[in-house]
């Protein structure tokens, strides 16, 4: 590699470096700190990811708009029931063929 791409590439994993010595050499501030409170971190996590979750709900699925149009139909009481619509009538077609074979079909409209 050439010396150009390898003070990059030294540049851009430099962080990774750094972490894993830290890690390796027991680690010292932040580590620590994260060791000692990670339940209350993890906790949190959760805490935050339910309410994001619970707020994308509310607002994709629009719950309150779903409970008062339910609500406004019950205040409204009964819907008059619809007028009984009587069967359409059913009529019989048949199809005659040169062989002499026919076929019924039934037909409603």
């Amino acid at each position: 590699m050439g010396s150009l791409a390898d003070r990059i590439l030294t540049a851009l994993l430099s962080w990774a470096r750094t972490i894993a010595s830290w890690i390796w050499h027991g680690g010292s501030g932040p580590l620590q700190w994260i060791a000692a409170h990670w339940l209350i971190l993890v906790l949190v996590l959760l805490v935050l990811g339910t309410a994001a979750d619970l707020a994308v709900y509310v607002f994709r699925w629009q719950p309150l708009e779903v409970l008062r149009s339910y609500r406004r139909r019950k205040q409204a009481g009964p819907m008059p029931s619809e007028p009984e619509v009587p069967p359409a009538p059913v009529r019989a077609r048949t199809w005659v063929y040169a062989d002499g074979s026919d076929r019924t079909e039934l037909v409603t409209e």
